[in-house]
């Protein structure tokens, strides 16, 4: 018998056998974990920070609106309210989700907010009500928030809180800084949620330059969901492969977040829009969210824009 073994047969038997039971356990603990394999649930985010008076200005057409900008330090507003990435695997295919309506007469609401899976970005409508209530709601869960932008077609008069084809430019400014100084603390804007007939104007290649460089300087990305908006490639911009509009019910949205997977394998990323979801359909989403393919990863929008890695 070797020392170690006659030391364990000099111990009492009580203790041999504690540290026995110590032992299995430890080992049947370790054998279930290697079989349950690693986590495919979502990760918690931590909160997105609270906006900071040293990222945003007056407009120079109403003092009293207050709009972004980058810091004094260069961090524009796109980075410093962006919700950190989840750790992924390297084989996984990134899909970033936007739903829109929040702050509409008939929109998703704060307690919707709570359903939202995990990453997902909301977009804020300029004309809606409880805005900072919905923003800070959503800060706290680690929700990235947009702003939908009223961008319409042509206009016979100018529209003052809508930006229009044939407007002056500091109509187009004014209606611009309106919008985003309804809500503080976000990322970027989006043309998704606001009126149908934004495309006409984006489609413009001298409006649409001017609004990206407006943007630009603002130190905030805008998300486009007209495949032919005349918008710059770069980290200024995205593009949505699927939108999921709100008349497609339950059964649309299942297909459309198929159609979204698929692209995602295809191309590595993609990015999806959920137009003002029903009930039943955020329940829909969040079940997609928790059942997705292991290899399919939920990421923030503005982590897919930032690097250029969306169709």
């Amino acid at each position: 018998m070797s020392p170690v073994m006659r030391e364990v047969a000099a111990l009492p038997r009580s203790v041999v056998w504690f540290w026995a039971i110590i032992l299995g356990f430890a080992a049947l603990g370790a054998a279930w974990l290697d079989y349950l394999g690693p986590p495919t649930e979502n990760l918690p985010i931590a909160a997105i920070a609270a906006p900071s008076a040293a990222l945003s200005r007056p407009s120079i057409y109403n003092a009293a609106w207050s709009i972004p900008r980058p810091s004094p330090y260069g961090v524009p507003p796109k980075q410093y309210y962006a919700a950190p990435s989840p750790p992924r695997e390297p084989h996984q295919a990134r899909i970033a989700l936007l739903v829109t309506g929040f702050g509409a007469l008939n929109g998703p609401g704060a307690d919707s907010i709570a359903q939202l899976p995990t990453g997902t970005a909301i977009a804020l409508t300029p004309f809606g009500l409880e805005l900072h209530q919905l923003a800070r709601a959503a800060r706290r869960s680690g929700h990235e928030t947009l702003v939908s932008l009223p961008i319409g077609g042509v206009s016979a008069r100018q529209e003052p809180y809508i930006l229009c084809i044939g407007n002056q430019p500091d109509v187009n400014g004014r209606a611009l800084d309106w919008a985003l100084s309804r809500v503080e603390g976000y990322v970027g804007v989006t043309d998704a949620g606001g009126p149908s007939t934004s495309g006409r104007f984006l489609q413009d290649p001298a409006d649409a330059f001017w609004l990206i460089n407006s943007l630009k300087a603002d130190g905030l990305f805008m998300l486009d969901i007209n495949p032919a908006a005349a918008l710059p490639d770069g980290p200024d911009t995205g593009r949505a492969s699927v939108v999921i509009t709100a008349d497609q019910g339950v059964t649309g949205l299942n297909a459309g977040l198929a159609r979204l997977n698929r692209i995602a394998h295809r191309s590595g990323a993609a990015i999806g829009v959920i137009e003002s979801p029903t009930s039943a359909e955020l329940t829909a989403l969040a079940a997609w969210a928790a059942h997705r393919p292991a290899a399919t990863a939920l990421v923030p929008v503005s982590a897919l824009i930032a690097t250029g890695a969306h169709t």
